[in-house]
């Protein structure tokens, strides 16, 4: 992450058009991870279907790896 900004996006949200963060700049592994949910408090437009909240660790890293994908839980999601 060699500028510190993340950008956040999903199928019907392009980079440019959704929400932001800044994490800390260099090089990064990172964990994503989510668990069912309820339909936000408020209206998103996102129709029906699952709900989900998701969390994203990051820590530093010394070196470049390459990807490495754990897949847990119920099918379909984590099958």
């Amino acid at each position: 992450m060699p500028t510190g900004q993340l950008a956040v996006s999903s199928p019907g949200v392009l980079p440019e058009d959704g929400p932001g963060m800044t994490v800390p700049a260099g090089l990064l592994r990172a964990r994503v991870s989510y668990v069912p949910s309820d339909p936000p408090a408020v209206d998103t437009n996102g129709g029906p279907g699952e709900h989900f909240l998701y969390r994203i660790d990051f820590w530093p890293a010394d070196q470049a790896r390459g990807l490495v994908v754990l897949k847990q839980g119920p099918n379909p999601w984590a099958g």
